[in-house]
């Protein structure tokens, strides 16, 4: 590849604007936020009468709690 790439002289313009030339390479990421993780999961809860709802519900709010303190560090 790098042959073709000297062959057009692509190649010295990749290495002299390597930093123009990155995006063209690599993916744009974006910062994961706390409502991106959220996003990833689906909460299957207990029944609103179930005992384990409470428990359920008290886990959910620690995670979120988590989430929005790290984000952005």
């Amino acid at each position: 590849m790098k042959d073709g790439l000297d062959l057009l002289g692509v190649s010295e313009l990749l290495q002299t604007n390597a930093t123009v030339m990155q995006s063209l390479f690599t993916p744009k990421t974006t910062p994961l936020t706390a409502d991106a993780m959220f996003k990833l999961f689906h909460i299957n809860w207990s029944p609103t009468s179930c005992s384990q709802r409470d428990s359920e519900e008290a886990v959910i709010v620690a995670w979120a709690e988590y989430l929005y303190s790290t984000e952005g560090k």
